[in-house]
Formats: C-alpha cells, structure tokens, sequence
C-alpha cells in the first residue's frame, strides 16, 4: 500500500498466521503452543500385514503403552484375498516441533516429568525429602538475554509534562514502551517522553527522569503489557520472549526457576550498564545461582540480536576479572614471603598437562625466576630484580592462571550458547540513527529521533567490524590479536595446502568469507557523502561534485564522525561528542577494543547460531551536501569513478525540494555564525535475496511526525550486485550473521592439536585432519519439517522424489 506503518513498524505479527484462518490473530500469544501433525503411512494391499513398530518406536520414544497397543493389533488388515485390495494405513500423531527421532523424543520427555514422583508434582512440606534416586528435578537453566529496545524501562522520578494536554510520567510508569503517551504524543507533543528517554553526558539520567531496566522475566516478555491503547494498536501485546518462554512452559516443564530473564538497560554501552547498575556481575551471580538450584547443570544461554554483542561483552569481562583477581592475589603472596605461590588446583594442572608445565618453564626463565613446584622465586644473584620486571611476570601468571579459571567457570556454567539473529560483524542501521535519526516507527520527525538516539552509547555496540581484522596479513595485524583463536589466512592454507580437489566445494559461503575476503564495502560503500558546490545562481546538478567513502575500517577508527563534522557544521559539534563517546567505552577498556577484532567462538561446549535470511535489509546510505562557493574558486570538476555505476541508478529518484537541496531549511545563525543542520540522507540501500541492492529515495520520504506516512519509491540497482547470494532478516545484514560460518573452523581446529614437545598430530581416529573442512557436517530439512537430513540440499531432477528444493529448505551446519 502507499501509507508507511509509522507507529506499527515495531510490532510485525506472526507470519506464520498467514495461513491458518481467523483463529490466529498473529499478535496474542497462542493458547497453547503444542503442536501436532498427522502422517499417513500406507502400505500397498500385497497379502502383508502392516508393521506399526517403527511407529510405536518413533512416537512414544521405545514405549509401548498398552492402549495404544490394544489399538494396533485389533486394526483390520486387508489382503489380496480380500474383496477390495485398497492398502493399509496408520495414522501417525507427530510432535511438529520435535519430530520422530528417538533420542529427541526421550529426552523431550525426560524433561516433562524432571521434578516429579509417581506422576505427582512435589510440593513443599507435603511429603518427606525424597531421596536423589526418588527425583529428578534437573533441567539446564536457561537465560535469555535480550537485544536493543527489547526490555521494558520504568520510571524511578516523577517528571513534569509541560503540554497540558499530556500526562505526567509518574513513579512507576513504563517509559519504554508507554502505549498511551505515544498515543498523545502523536497527536500533541513528543517531547516531554523524548526528553525521558534522553540520556545525559557520559550516559547519566537526563530530563528529570530516572529509568531503570524493568525486573525478571516480565521484563522482557513483552514490551506494552495488555491494555486498551495496546490492543487498540497492535491487537494485544507486543512480544519479545513471551512466545518462547510459553512453548518452553508448556512442551518442556521449565517454570521461573529454571528460566532467568536478563534484563539490562538498551540505552547504555555494557561498561556503564555494570558501572551504574552491576548489571555483569549481577548476571554472573544469576547465571551461577540457577545452576546451583538445579543440581549443578550448566544453562543455555539464548541471546536475541544485540543480545549477542552483549553476550560477548560479559565473556570478555568476566575472563579479566578472574585475572585481575589472580593478580591482587599474587601481589599480596609476594608481599608476604617474596614468593609467588600458585593455587593447588593450577600446580595439579601444570603436573598433567605438558603445555601449562612448558608455559611455567618458560616463564621463569625469561623472568630470572626459579621454579620450584607451586612456587616461583627470584634467583640469587648480584642484581636485584626491578619491580617492573615483577608486576611483569605477576601479570603473565595471573593470565596464565586467570584465563583458565575463567574457561573452568564457563564449563561449569554454561553448557549451550544459542545466538538468535547475531550481528557478529555488527549493523550499519545504528550509526544510520546517529547521523540522522531513526524514528524506529514511533510517531516522531527523524530530527527529535536523532536527539535522542545520539545520547545512547548503545549505539556503538553493533558498529560494523571490517572482515580483513580476522586475516594476519591485512596489513595491520602481524599476528593474531588476544581475541583471535587464528588468523583465518593460515587457516586458508591449512586447507587448500595439497588438495588436488576443489576443497570448498559445499562450503560456498565460507569460500567468500575467507578466500575473496568479501567485505562490507565489497560492492558499495556503508557510507557515502556526495558534496556538491556550486556557484552563485548555478542549478543542480553543479559543476564541483566530490564523493567521500566510508567503509568498516573508518567505523573502527571513528574516522566516520570526524568525516561528518568536517562536512556538516552542527552546533555543539555531536558527532566528535560520539566519537568520545565510542573513545571512553571501547576503546581504554582492560581487555582491548573488541570493536576491532572479529569475534571467535567462544569456549562453550555447544554453540547454535540461528537466523532468517532473504528479507529486505538495510546496508548502505548516501548523503548529500550543497554549498555555495565563490564563482572564482569553483575551477573544473571533480566526481569519484569508483561509484558511477550507481550514481545513475540513485539521481533518477532526488525528489527533494530546493531547501533541502541546500540544507537552507535546517541552518540556523546564531551570533553570526551559521550552523547547518542534520546531515541529510539522500538514498537508502537495501540489499535483497540473490545478492541484488535496492535503491529507496529517502529524501523523497514522508517525514512528518504524523502515524501515517507516505511510502517511498524503491528500484532496484543496475550493475551492482554482490557476491553474497542471500540478504539479511530484516534488520541484521547477511554478512554479519553469516560470519557464523567462520566458527566452524574454530571448532574444528581445536581437535588439530599438536604435541607442545613433538609437534606430532594428537591421535584422534574421528578426526580427518588433512583437511578441516571434511569435519564439518551439513544437514538440510523441508521448510516447516522437523526431519534433518543428512548432506548438503542436491540440485535436483524432475525424477528427484522425497527431498526439497534449495529455496524450500532449511540447512544447519555442525
């Protein structure tokens, strides 16, 4: 249709509705989420009787109740003798979610009955304590940690409307998201709630209110909890976690014991969420409480988006504390007798395992220490040993011991990290919000949008990560960073190091990852301002035009904002306020700017990295400045090459009005000095599926404030394509999400150990270590099925029976 969704953009229904009929709304939550499908199993009428054994296996996990049985057998079948030789048939009642596999079924069922004895639910101080072999209340916890705006902040300072048309915000009050002042502001003014949201310098309440992340897993269930404006606008609640921790509730017994929500404030940089709020050390604690409380299991953590970025922030976090611990400790043994006593746990360690021993050795030696069991101790000599020279080796056996113990918490604690839709290499739509506002569908211009999104250092969170920082020889690292498992060139080697054959075959994704090093400016830039300067009463498009690039590598060095600033004169100069910003939080951390390196896999036994692919996403955005110069400088024409081949794609859709043409209509003067406005976004990029780029004409757009707006023209680009044959889930950009694929190889290359001493292959009859590849197992499924099969989806025949087209499957990598 023509009207843009304004204020429906945040909330998008189930689209698995679109097939069901009037009983599913597509909002509510369903009434149950148990599912279950019926396959017919024939057999032709042959004389032989049909064997329903696979079926009581498949379907009840190797049980065969004896009602079900009863049925089974006293089923009439036909034969050839008899007077109507139809086949026989069965049919099979199939669990959709879990499919027939019987181990899956066991354990399904397995987790139903944990907490119960004799099919009756323990209650406290109804019975006596029953013995560990009487239950099994054991099920691993589960922690879901949410993405950006997907937690519900609440008010803790009552604030003052001006507008007496609009409510107060009161103590208590849902700020984000609060149905019914969104409504007024639509409608009056938006900008008492944008000054509630707003935050301060270095990230501190700002506008006289003070939010808070909401508490548990209500928090983050959903975002506008049922009320008349809600169901007025979206037809009920607004959903976040709320579907999954019903389907777990409800298929596999998990109750608020064994689910912890994780909320945190989405507005802060995670250092000032632990700064201001505790926020890492609180899920620390949480994560290790919920262990406890069910038998010693370590969770899954399940992280959304953002989430994951999150995620990795508190993994990084936590292995520095477990160092800086282990350094106070021995700094405080050093000061006690001169020695530097390791724990027992870690000396037991360096007996067994060779590579720790060789470490310790080598440690003493380079630091004129002795090693003496499960002490270090300065040498006798004639020359003291300077306190650098100490804190340096207190410091390298700190990492030493602290680097293990962090990878022994995370064995005891977390069994399974599940990434939903995890921007690895992080998202070019934040920064988008920074330069020049993202109303994010709420009833606001994208100049108030701006406003209040430039205060949020959450925004550098998912800043794009340049895919050359996984390479050594990209020439900026030589080697592997403290971040980086390997350098993906050596693993490259590795691989294609005496192959006859095409080692990538299967593996296309990975082969453009890691062979062509396909990048997020590949096919066109992140960002583009196009600068035109004309002379007095010449018309557009003028003689002196110039284009700037700005890639992945600029977004790292903040380089982006300095480029902004340059262009665009804002008054109080935001852009270098963000880029202090980005300075304070990522970049002077203990651990390094991660924001710099790719992310590895981490430690964690399991690792499920799931997302959509195929929709409309944003990738790209050009912005244009006009200036007028004096007629005696303007000499010639400048215009960039590189990017022709869609400048004529882009300039058939300026439709916007000479005030915005010159940025006249946001300048102001102020003591005689001219300020210009926001930087104006000229063109958004989309990538779409087959690798295609689509061009919208976002000056052209609708940018009222009002709910219901035009929607702008999209074409597609000619001659620019990329080599990625997918595009992103909406909002991630393939790219980001794909780098997942890299993690196999982490995995696999862990099982490529070699002895410290001989530098011999470690035997490992399971393991093909001539190439890493041939580790990586693929499986496929029909879309909507819950059967994996086994191989790589095959281009098929008209003669190809029981499998699936490459567009109509699913396909897991492990």
């Amino acid at each position: 249709d023509s009207i843009n969704d304004g204020i429906f953009e945040p909330f998008s229904k189930d689209a698995s509705c679109d097939d069901v009929g009037e009983d599913c709304d597509g909002w509510s939550l369903p009434e149950s989420t148990i599912e279950s499908e019926e396959i017919v199993t024939e057999t032709t009428g042959n004389g032989e009787e049909c064997d329903f054994s696979e079926f009581t296996r498949a379907a009840y996990g190797g049980t065969d109740p004896d009602s079900i049985m009863e049925q089974i057998t006293s089923s009439k079948v036909e034969t050839e003798e008899s007077p109507s030789s139809s086949p026989c048939e069965q049919k099979e009642v199939v669990d959709k979610h879990w499919g027939r596999d019987e181990k899956v079924i066991r354990l399904r069922d397995a987790l139903k009955k944990a907490g119960q004895i004799g099919g009756k639910q323990i209650r406290k101080g109804k019975r006596k304590r029953a013995s560990k072999a009487e239950i099994d209340n054991r099920r691993p916890p589960i922690f879901l940690m949410p993405g950006l705006a997907s937690t519900r902040l609440v008010n803790w300072n009552h604030k003052t409307c001006q507008h007496p048309l609009i409510s107060d915000i009161k103590m208590q009050d849902y700020v984000w998201l609060n149905v019914k002042q969104l409504i007024e502001m639509a409608g009056v003014d938006p900008s008492c709630w944008q000054e509630c949201m707003s935050l301060g310098k270095h990230q501190r309440d700002h506008g006289g209110c003070r939010l808070r992340p909401d508490e548990g897993l209500d928090a983050i269930a959903s975002l506008a909890p049922g009320s008349l404006g809600s169901d007025l606008l979206v037809g009920g609640t607004n959903t976040v976690y709320a579907w999954l921790i019903q389907w777990l509730a409800e298929n596999l017994g998990y109750d608020v014991s064994s689910i912890v929500g994780l909320p945190y404030d989405w507005r802060l940089s995670p250092d000032v969420t632990e700064e201001r709020d505790g926020y890492l050390t609180l899920t620390k604690h949480r994560i290790e409480a919920a262990v406890a409380a069910n038998g010693g299991l370590p969770g899954i953590v399940v992280a959304h988006s953002m989430g994951n970025l999150v995620f990795r922030y508190f993994l990084a976090w936590l292995r520095q504390e477990f160092i800086e611990s282990a350094f106070d400790r021995y700094s405080e043994s050093l000061k006690l007798d001169g020695t530097l006593k390791f724990p027992g746990w870690l000396s037991n360690v360096a007996q067994r395992a060779e590579e720790m021993r060789t470490k310790l050795t080598n440690l003493a030696r380079d630091f004129n220490f002795k090693l003496d069991g499960n002490k270090l101790f300065p040498k006798d000599s004639e020359e003291d040993t300077s306190s650098e020279e100490i804190d340096a080796i207190v410091w390298e056996l700190a990492k030493m011991e602290g680097t293990a113990a962090y990878l022994d918490w995370v064995n005891q604690h977390i069994w399974t990290y599940v990434g939903l839709s995890a921007p690895l290499l992080g998202a070019s739509a934040p920064l988008r919000s920074v330069i020049s506002g993202e109303t994010m569908g709420l009833p606001m211009s994208d100049e108030l949008a701006r406003d209040l999104e430039i205060t949020f250092g959450s925004t550098h969170t998912a800043n794009t990560i340049s895919t050359k920082m996984a390479f050594c020889d990209n020439g900026t690292n030589s080697t592997p960073s403290a971040n980086n498992l390997a350098c993906l060139d050596e693993l490259v080697e590795d691989i294609e190091d005496g192959m006859s054959m095409d080692p990538w075959k299967n593996f296309d994704i990975l082969r453009l990852l890691m062979k062509e090093r396909v990048d997020w400016d590949s096919a066109l830039p992140i960002f583009r301002i196009d600068i035109e300067k004309c002379e007095k009463g010449e018309k557009s498009p003028c003689a002196y035009q110039t284009t700037e690039s700005i890639g992945p590598r600029e977004v790292q060095n903040g380089e982006i904002f300095d480029r902004f600033s340059r262009v665009w004169n804002e008054k109080g100069n935001p852009m270098m306020g963000k880029k202090d910003q980005l300075r304070e939080s990522w970049w002077d951390t203990p651990f390094g700017h991660i924001l710099n390196t790719t992310w590895d896999r981490p430690h964690i036994k399991h690792v499920v990295m799931a997302y959509g692919t195929d929709r409309p996403t944003e990738v790209g955005y050009f912005y244009k400045k006009k200036m007028d110069i004096p007629a005696a400088t303007a000499e010639g024409s400048e215009h960039d090459s590189d990017d022709a081949s869609v400048d004529d794609s882009i300039d058939e859709h300026e439709s916007y009005n000479s005030d915005s043409d010159a940025n006249a209509g946001n300048a102001t003067t102020v003591e005689n000095v001219q300020y210009d406005g926001m930087p104006y976004l000229k063109t958004v990029i989309w990538e779409v599926e087959n690798g295609e780029y689509v061009a919208e004409a976002y000056g052209a757009k609708d940018k009222s404030s009002s709910v219901f707006k035009r929607k702008p023209k999209k074409e597609l680009l000619k001659n620019v394509r990329s080599k990625l044959p997918h595009s992103g889930d909406g909002t991630i950009p393939y790219l980001s999400m794909a780098w997942a694929h890299t993690w196999l190889l982490h995995a696999t290359r862990a099982y490529m150990r070699r002895s410290p001493s001989t530098g011999e292959w470690v035997n490992d009859a399971d393991f093909d270590h001539s190439n890493a590849l041939k580790n990586i197992k693929i499986s496929h499924r029909p879309k909507g099925g819950s059967e994996w099969i086994k191989g790589p989806i095959k281009e098929l025949s008209d003669d190809d029976s029981g499998m699936c087209k490459i567009d109509d499957c699913d396909t897991g990598t492990s």
